[in-house]
């Protein structure tokens, strides 16, 4: 039989789930299911309970904290595209680490401050850098020294160059002819009239 302290009814509630329903399993792992922040609060312990020769006894293990982290945002600065951003919620445990890579060197490193006071359930550890075209970037998320996650930053596309079309010249000089063209007609039939004039 597999018990839950406290109640299950009240914080684990169809979230616990026996992995092999046989009870002559040697399997008698549990699952927990929809991990909330709070389950992070405290440690778990997992005691068995047999009997051997003829007499009840208990094992316990030293028990375990549950570390969460939620999935990771790595892109472009909602507020401002020419920003690189990347954040990550976990659960209090100075030992998370959020880390940045560009082109393969470590520009930036953040952890939880394990003095902060009144420590919510969750912390978002998170960075905005300048985005640099051309280089490549890394985002990552360790547990001490194991990486638990990392997530590449892939570059837009360039936007495509827009073609520079060659100066309209023959409209420039159409338009430029034009007002020529009358003043050379008018200066032309102003001299047909001066020399019909002197003829008479």
């Amino acid at each position: 039989m597999t018990r839950l302290w406290p109640d299950p009814e009240l914080m684990y509630k169809d979230r616990v789930e026996v992995l092999d329903s046989d009870r002559n399993s040697p399997n008698r792992s549990v699952l927990l299911k929809n991990v909330q922040w709070e389950d992070s609060c405290g440690k778990y312990e997992c005691k068995l309970s047999y009997w051997a020769a003829g007499q009840a006894k208990r094992t316990k293990g030293s028990g375990v904290k549950l570390l969460i982290h939620d999935s990771m945002f790595f892109g472009l600065d909602p507020e401002n595209n020419t920003k690189l951003m990347c954040a990550v919620n976990v659960s209090r445990d100075d030992r998370f680490v959020l880390s940045l890579k560009q082109d393969g060197y470590k520009v930036f490193q953040k952890n939880t401050d394990p003095l902060y006071p009144n420590m919510p359930l969750s912390i978002t550890l998170s960075v905005i850098l300048p985005l640099e075209k051309g280089m490549n970037y890394e985002c990552q998320i360790h547990l001490g020294s194991t990486m638990i996650m990392s997530q590449p930053f892939q570059q837009p596309f360039e936007m495509a160059v827009e073609k520079v079309l060659p100066q309209p010249v023959f409209l420039f000089v159409a338009i430029l002819l034009v007002p020529i063209t009358v003043l050379l007609a008018l200066l032309t039939a102003l001299l047909v009239l001066c020399r019909s004039d002197r003829r008479q």
